[in-house]
């Protein structure tokens, strides 16, 4: 499924939905993302960190991105 948002726009995504954000044109755009309950800004907060730390990203082992993924219950989306 396929959500196209337009300015001012608002979406919700059920918990345990694999979902992503992209902009396809060529303008800038933004978003505002709330997340209820809190809590799960510090994973924002750690995965920066964790970017910060390495000399490339995405890291060759990933281990480290994937606990942390796992912490805060975040997962990728399954391979296809």
């Amino acid at each position: 499924m396929s959500v196209d948002a337009q300015a001012g726009a608002y979406a919700r995504v059920p918990p345990g939905v694999v979902h992503r954000f992209s902009n396809l044109s060529d303008e800038p755009a933004g978003f505002l993302g709330l997340i209820v309950p809190g809590g799960f800004e510090m994973y924002w907060e750690e995965l920066g960190e964790m970017m910060a730390n390495e000399p490339s990203w995405p890291p060759a082992d990933m281990g480290s991105v994937m606990a942390l993924m796992a912490k805060y219950d975040t997962f990728p989306p399954p391979a296809a």
